[in-house]
């Protein structure tokens, strides 16, 4: 399993730190030459992961309301949803890193 990956543009490494803070889940900016980077090929497996994470989070939270968490001031239970969210984009990145295809826009066709 791999936690890097390579830029299509300068050839150098990405980490899954990278891929974690981008602001979609279908694109990111390489830190290195500042390319934008595009994600094919697994666009089904990212929604399937954001459906069953989101899912699995929102039963989480479904059950600590029924339990009485708020009223009882428990909130450091409320981390647990949390965790499913992190775990979730931990999964993407892996996705990212091991089975995506990376493609980037050349921008000297654009200005032509």
């Amino acid at each position: 399993m791999k936690f890097k990956t390579k830029c299509p543009c300068c050839d150098k490494d990405i980490g899954i730190v990278t891929i974690i803070i981008a602001l979609t889940p279908f694109t990111f900016k390489c830190m290195k030459c500042g390319t934008r980077i595009y994600i094919k090929g697994i666009f089904k497996w990212i929604i399937i992961n954001l459906m069953v994470m989101g899912g699995v989070a929102i039963y989480f939270l479904r059950v600590l309301f029924d339990m009485g968490v708020l009223e009882r001031k428990q909130y450091i239970y409320l981390l647990g949803p949390v965790f499913v969210i992190v775990a979730s984009e931990v999964i993407r990145c892996l996705l990212v890193c091991n089975k995506a295809r990376l493609e980037y826009k050349d921008k000297k066709k654009k200005e032509s």
